[in-house]
């Protein structure tokens, strides 16, 4: 006989311990053994886990009953007040540091807030005053658009102003007018870079070299310009005003200077096409001066070109703008002639009214004339009839009181008359009775 065999069941991994049939169960819900007897429950807390030794061993009240848990919170008081009494009394000395007496309006700034809108006023100021010391830093041709050229060449600019410069001044001045020169010269450059004009051959983001000197060394140097020019005219303590005027007039009375200038001087110069600025006409061949021409004339009808787009671009929008101002003047010139209608009409009543004005004050005495006369009239009326009323009143009473009078006695008619017949009826009656006594004493 063949032993049996035992096969293993697969084990049901819902299976609680209590239904489990011995073993423990990987599966079940943990349970906890005390004194050798199991028994299925939940643990009461997560372990407490100090792997890095913060907590003293006996931190943890778990398990502890309220009575451990009070005695060692008195054992920690007592400890805590006995290192409170080992330290040493305090000497209560203290300094303090007082700032400097500051004034009240620093006093209020420090002590109040900024506000916002303070603060964005002080930042708006700012920034204009930044605008402003901008846009005065510029140089005098910028600020008034005067002239200048739209291409600058540095090095040729110095050389054409050091020529010029040693044709017409002193050999004296020769160090300080080449200053002068290059000083010119790199703020023309500066001009042209940092307000380029249309066709400048300057690339665009190009940054500028030159230096632009302090506010106060250009306030300073104006001061003395203006100073030696009211000393040379003979106004000592004139205003910007009174030396333009004083200038103007100079050169107004110099014929040389009005009779000289560019007009004059243009009239020796032609247009190289080579150099590509104006030079004197002897240094010129005919063919460079009609190759001049003929750029001067091609760059002409470019300019006409593209002036005649920008005429096209600004009469649209012209147009754009004028459409709706045309729009705007209907309605206004609607609302002027309702405006003016209603004037108008207004005016009329206006009038119709005054001239009723004047009729009624004129009117207005006659008419209260009659209306006196007619309230007098009626005043004697009323007065007559209230006479008339009393004396009929009067004459009412009487007759009354005589009617009454008669009611009266014709009461006591009436009664005499019902006495007196009641009378002859008992006088009846009496000899009624008298004669049947009479009778029958007969019998």
């Amino acid at each position: 006989m063949a032993p049996a065999s035992k096969v293993s069941a697969t084990p049901n991994p819902l299976v609680t311990p209590f239904r489990s049939e011995g073993g423990r169960d990987v599966s079940a819900t943990p349970r906890s053994e005390a004194g050798g007897s199991a028994y299925t429950e939940t643990p009461l807390r997560t372990p407490m886990r100090d792997d890095l030794s913060i907590n003293p061993d006996d931190a943890s009240n778990y398990g502890a009953t309220p009575r451990d848990i009070r005695l060692k919170e008195q054992q920690h008081k007592r400890s805590l007040r006995a290192g409170f009494a080992g330290l040493p009394a305090p000497e209560n000395n203290f300094e303090f540091d007082e700032p400097e007496d500051l004034d009240e309006e620093e006093q209020q700034a420090q002590l109040r807030e900024e506000d916002a809108a303070e603060r964005d006023a002080r930042l708006k100021a700012a920034r204009e005053e930044a605008e402003r010391k901008a846009l005065a830093r510029r140089s005098a041709v910028v600020k008034l658009d005067l002239p200048r050229p739209i291409r600058v060449n540095l090095q040729r600019l110095v050389d054409d102003l050091e020529a010029t410069s040693k044709a017409l001044r002193s050999p004296e001045m020769s160090e300080i007018d080449q200053v002068i020169d290059y000083e010119l010269a790199q703020l023309m450059l500066h001009d042209a870079i940092s307000h380029p004009l249309p066709g400048s051959n300057i690339p665009s983001g190009t940054a500028s070299q030159y230096e632009v000197p302090e506010d106060e060394y250009v306030d300073a140097a104006r001061a003395e310009i203006h100073k030696e020019l009211a000393q040379n005219l003979d106004l000592p303590g004139a205003n910007d005003d009174q030396l333009k005027q004083a200038i103007f007039a100079t050169v107004r009375d110099d014929e040389t200077f009005m009779t000289s200038g560019w007009s004059i001087e243009k009239a020796g110069l032609v247009y190289s096409a080579k150099a590509d600025a104006w030079a004197d006409a002897d240094s010129v061949t005919p063919e460079d001066k009609e190759a001049g021409m003929a750029k001067r004339l091609e760059n002409m009808r470019e300019r006409m070109i593209s002036e005649s787009a920008k005429a096209v671009k600004a009469e649209k929008k012209l147009g754009k703008q004028l459409g709706g101002y045309q729009v705007i003047n209907g309605k206004l010139k609607a609302r002027i002639s309702a405006a003016t209608e209603a004037l108008r009409l207004q005016k009329r009543d206006y009038d119709s009214f005054m001239m009723l004005k004047q009729q009624e004050e004129a009117s207005a005495p006659v008419r209260l004339e009659h209306k006196r006369e007619e309230v007098e009239k009626l005043e004697r009326r009323e007065r007559d009839l209230q006479s008339k009323y009393a004396e009929l009143a009067d004459r009412r009473r009487e007759l009354m009181a005589r009617i009454e009078q008669l009611e009266e006695d014709k009461m006591i008619a009436d009664a005499q008359d019902a006495l007196e017949a009641q009378q002859e009826v008992h006088d009846a009656m009496r000899d009624y009775v008298a004669v049947d006594d009479a009778e029958l004493e007969n019998m």
